[in-house]
């Protein structure tokens, strides 16, 4: 069995949100192989030069536009018929990595794998393990086309 930290490639979207108690903010994660979102605390994650992340399927501009419809779906469904908050100015808007352990395993003569999030310290779901397979799918497929690497994911 082997385990290793991969980063898969997010993207960070914050939003103001204003309501006439005030101004808030709503962050949204939009994971850039899978472009599903979650919204998150907006200060659990500080985005920075950290390692290389797995290679992104959805480029900047399309991850902005999901954590968009994102956002206002979450603060339409947040009203529950009271006045909902309205989706202010885009506050801030980075790439950033998300991590899992990840440990492989050999089951049935094939390769599977379970994985960790490190941060909450729960197993991941079906989405994450969706994504991560997908991003590993894809390294391969570039690290077949360019040749042999020693990147993340690569044995």
């Amino acid at each position: 069995m082997a385990v290793e930290l991969l980063y898969l490639p997010h993207w960070l979207a914050v939003f103001e949100t204003r309501a006439a108690s005030g101004t808030g903010q709503l962050a949204v994660l939009v994971c850039r192989n899978t472009g599903l979102a979650a919204h998150i605390p907006p200060d659990a994650l500080e985005p920075g030069h950290g390692p290389t992340p797995l290679p992104a399927s959805l480029d900047p501009d399309a991850a902005v536009d999901r954590a968009v419809a994102f956002a206002d779906r979450v603060l339409l469904m947040a009203a529950r018929g009271r006045r909902r908050r309205e989706r202010g100015p885009l506050l801030r808007s980075e790439p950033c990595a998300y991590p899992y352990w990840v440990a492989y395993f050999e089951r049935r003569g094939a390769i599977d794998f379970r994985a960790l999030d490190p941060l909450s310290a729960k197993p991941a779901g079906a989405a994450a393990r969706g994504a991560i397979a997908q991003a590993l799918e894809r390294d391969a497929a570039l690290h077949t086309e360019a040749g042999p690497s020693t990147g993340p994911g690569s044995p």
